[in-house]
Formats: structure tokens, C-alpha cells, sequence
């Protein structure tokens, strides 16, 4: 067990795609509310009902995208090792992170917050009800579609390919491409270079 945990996965550097991974969950979580209508929200009546709704899709893409360009500070720390452990804590924080803001915005759009005097506590009280009910069950329904999209458009490191050196000559065709590990010594020899 403790080696499934210590397995390495795909990890995404490129803004571009954490950018469409980030739209694409969005999307669904937002087609999930539209059309499936989980959590009595069928009842929810507003004119704006669907665009409401989508609203939901587009906080927690947006909080899915900062979390993504801060996990990168993570997986340098880690000397680029990111592992399946990374990849389960790294979707608990996202989900923690997420849910402040969708409950403010359920509160907001849905509850009508400012026109109700709730204290902190029944606030409080609402989100963790929120959380356990709402926002878990919508999270792990994500949560398949989270793992295949981060793992199509992510990539596993190779550490041979990442201690590569390119040495380039004067005239056309002279390149060398070296393990760093392979290099013993560079001297200078008039005209020349011996590697």
C-alpha cells in the first residue's frame, strides 16, 4: 500500500493547460447543478437560476487555478518527485481552499445573505453543514474527472532528460548533448575545446 502511495504521477507545469483543466471542471460542476439539480436546487427559482449556477463552476475554476500555480512552488520543493500522496493532499487543499468561497457565494445567490441578520455562528454553522452535505458528495463526483484531465495533460519528469547539457561549436552541425554526470572536465586547448 505504501508503495502505491509513493508511485510517481504526471504533474502539470504549463499555465495554458492548467488554465483549460481549470475551465473543463468548472464546466462540469456547473453542467452538474444545471442539469442534474442535486440538493433540491430544482426548487431554487430565479430568473438567472442557470447563470447562477454556472457562477458556482466559475469560483472553483478560479480557486482550482490559484491552487495549481502555488502547487508548483510545492513540486519544486520536492525536487520535481510528485507522487500520488502530492496528488491526494494536493486535491484535499483544493477542496478546502474552494469551499469558503462557494459557501460565501451559496450564501450570497442562493440563501440571500444580505438581507437575513445571520450571526457568525448560524453562518458557520450553515457552512460546515454546507460542506458535509453539499460540497463533499459535488467534490468526489470531480473527483475522477480531476484525476484524467491532470493526468493527460501533466507529465512525469525524467530525470535523465532534466540533467541534459547542450554544448554548441562555431560551425554548422556542432552540437553535443551530455549528462551533466558525464562530464569530467572542460580545457581549453588553443583552437579547441576538449570535453
Amino acid at each position: 500500500m505504501i508503495k502505491f502511495f509513493n508511485k510517481k504521477v504526471p504533474f502539470n507545469l504549463d499555465l495554458k493547460n492548467q488554465f483549460l483543466i481549470a475551465i473543463l471542471l468548472g464546466s462540469i460542476l456547473a453542467l452538474v447543478l444545471i442539469f442534474l439539480e442535486p440538493f433540491d436546487t430544482d426548487g431554487f427559482e430565479s430568473d438567472n437560476k442557470y447563470l447562477i449556477f454556472t457562477g458556482f463552476g466559475i469560483v472553483f475554476s478560479t480557486f482550482y487555478l490559484m491552487n495549481s500555480r502555488l502547487e508548483i512552488l510545492w513540486f519544486n520543493s520536492l525536487n520535481k518527485n510528485w507522487q500520488v500522496k502530492h496528488e491526494i493532499f494536493a486535491f484535499v487543499i483544493l477542496v478546502l481552499i474552494s469551499s469558503i468561497p462557494i459557501h460565501f457565494y451559496n450564501q450570497v445567490f442562493l440563501n440571500e445573505l444580505f438581507s437575513h441578520n445571520y450571526t457568525t455562528y448560524e453562518y458557520v454553522k450553515h457552512g460546515t453543514w454546507f460542506f458535509r452535505n453539499s460540497l463533499m458528495p459535488i467534490m468526489l463526483l470531480l473527483l475522477p474527472f480531476y484525476l484524467y484531465l491532470r493526468n493527460k495533460f501533466g507529465t512525469l519528469p525524467n530525470a535523465k532528460e532534466q540533467k541534459k547539457t547542450e554544448i554548441f561549436g562555431a560551425n554548422k552541425g556542432e552540437k553535443l548533448k551530455l549528462q551533466e554526470n558525464q562530464i569530467l572536465f572542460v580545457k581549453s586547448s588553443e583552437n579547441y575545446v576538449e570535453i
